[in-house]
């Protein structure tokens, strides 16, 4: 199976689906001419060590090709989920199939009496159940049609909900607020963060034992499935802001991002082992946070900067700004040995010192923030201002 990676911008659990006919006009999906390796030779950048600046980097504006882009009506926030055959879309309360090599729509669904907001997506690992949410709403759909089997009225949310997906249980996030549910749509329990209501970030442990949630620098750990106790709780707000707080389930260690800190917390009791400050660089804005076990890196995107850690011992390995960034929401995945990071309509692929080695600007597809998915080993889709960009990437350090 392949390995399936969204930003937290963009979160959604791994998944895939089916197929049906067309219901957009063929202006929608447009297409460019798929590049190989050898097609494109590769040339060294200019960058330093440390603190890496790639200003005037040379020979790597082609090694993110485009393959084809779909536009659909509106300028809107943009969430998809991959899998092995295809890409689910959900934009301003409605939901494609896509054909994941051509961008073909093969099935839409207009999500009728759920206003137009932002729509997050999420499907289960057998790929037989889809989730969607939506202005306060969370909605089974048929993976094959996009017909909706039920809906329910999620409590306490504001316009952005979360979902993430276990083989048993739906969680929702949203409102300072986090729901659990069973695959039927019963509500079985719910548990409060943050009274003022804000965005929540949550992911669960590989054993399924436990989720951590974060909000506005408040982190919980409950325990799966029915958020029945708390294991435990800690605070890193004492720093001061609102911006979203980051969670990542490590092994040994929880990992969380604050207003330009990253943490590393001790996974059986939250006790904050280790803390980096990279507001003195970044500022203090939201940062986003990728975790590779593999290689044992720890990567943040925090306005316009790409960096990364050693997830152990939470060395900086580098600390890159990102050409031509800007100061503005930076995304991040995780593609194994080197990471991808979007901000403001661009996208840079860095290899394992911090240099940009693969970059495309999308250039005409807007310059607002930009969410990520990565579906191994090569394949990527940008999403800024209401565009979905498939790309393949052609250097994998």
């Amino acid at each position: 199976m392949s390995t399936i990676t969204t930003s937290p911008i963009n979160h959604g659990p791994h998944g895939t689906s089916p197929a049906g006919s067309d219901t957009l006009s063929t202006d929608t999906v447009k297409h460019a001419p798929v590049m190989t390796l050898a097609e494109v030779p590769i040339e060294p950048t200019n960058v330093m060590e440390g603190d890496v600046h790639t200003e005037g980097a040379m020979g790597v504006k082609d090694h993110l090709p485009i393959l084809w882009y779909l536009s659909p009506p509106g300028a809107q926030g943009v969430n998809t989920v991959a899998t092995e055959d295809y890409l689910y879309v959900g934009h301003r309360g409605r939901v494609y199939r896509l054909s994941r090599l051509t961008g073909v729509v093969q099935a839409e669904q207009e999500l009728k009496n759920y206003g137009f907001e932002e729509v997050s997506v999420a499907i289960s690992e057998d790929r037989s159940l889809l989730f969607i949410a939506t202005n306060g709403k969370l909605v089974s759909l048929d993976p094959m049609s996009l017909e909706p089997r039920w809906s329910k009225e999620v409590p306490d949310s504001n316009r952005r909900i979360r979902i993430l997906l276990t083989n048993d249980r739906i969680y929702t996030g949203s409102g300072g607020t986090v729901h659990v549910w069973t695959l039927n749509g019963a509500h079985i329990n719910r548990r409060s963060i943050d009274q003022d209501g804000f965005d929540i970030r949550f992911d669960i442990s590989s054993d399924n034992g436990l989720l951590v949630a974060g909000t506005r620098g408040f982190i919980r750990a409950y325990k799966l499935p029915d958020l029945s106790s708390t294991r435990w709780d800690e605070d890193v707000s004492d720093k001061g802001g609102s911006e979203p707080t980051s969670v990542v389930y490590g092994s040994d260690f929880v990992y969380a991002a604050n207003i330009g800190w990253v943490y590393q917390l001790r996974a059986t009791d939250g006790v904050v082992l280790k803390k980096r400050d990279f507001s003195k660089s970044t500022g203090s804005y939201e940062v986003n946070l990728a975790l590779d076990k593999t290689s044992n890196r720890l990567y943040a995107g925090c306005n316009g900067y790409g960096i990364c850690m050693d997830a152990t011992s939470m060395e900086t390995f580098y600390k890159t700004s990102l050409p031509g960034a800007g100061w503005n929401i930076t995304s991040v995945v995780s593609t194994g040995r080197s990471a991808v990071f979007g901000c403001k309509g661009r996208v840079f692929q860095l290899d394992t010192s911090g240099k940009v080695v693969a970059q495309n600007n999308l250039d005409g597809y807007g310059n607002g923030n930009t969410s990520l998915t990565f579906c191994g080993p090569d394949r990527l889709w940008a999403c800024p201002d209401g565009y979905v960009v498939a790309m393949i990437m052609l250097v994998v350090p």
